[in-house]
């Protein structure tokens, strides 16, 4: 069985055991797991990687040598599709919710670099103008022209 398939599985599993009143699909389940439920859902799937039920690769196996490592694994793997999976989800497509920050040339720029590595040396206030003014032509150059 995949991983997917094995978080949907132990979590309607467990859900369905405590007598949690849910429709797959429609509810969000993520709603429903507290503290007590996520254990046993943990606890279902350590014990299914465990028997070699879910499929894990080898060097995953490796790595997850242990049962602190596994459970740990698992906790993310239960976060992840919980709130990917639209059956676990409510039908809720997932929406990223950090935004790459776009890269500003100015931050990039060598010159810029060194002229602020200069700027942070100087003392003298008159050389600390004449070295930011240097800077401020430089920012004014690399912006673009609309």
């Amino acid at each position: 069985m995949n991983q997917k398939d094995a978080v949907f599985s132990a979590v309607v599993t467990v859900l369905t055991e405590a007598s949690v009143d849910f429709t797959v699909g429609v509810t969000d389940l993520g709603l429903h797991v507290n503290k007590a439920l996520r254990s046993k859902i943990t606890n279902l799937l350590v014990q299914q990687f465990a028997a070699d039920d879910v499929k894990l690769s080898t060097e995953a196996k490796a790595k997850l040598n242990d049962n602190a490592k596994m459970r740990t694994y698992v906790s993310g793997l239960i976060s992840n599709w919980l709130r990917k999976d639209t059956r676990l989800n409510g039908g809720k497509k997932e929406t990223v919710t950090r935004k790459r920050a776009s890269v500003n040339k100015c931050d990039t720029d060598s010159q810029i670099k060194a002229l602020k590595l200069l700027l942070k040396t100087q003392i003298d206030a008159d050389k600390k103008i004449e070295i930011q003014s240097f800077i401020d032509k430089r920012i004014a150059e690399l912006q673009p022209t609309v």
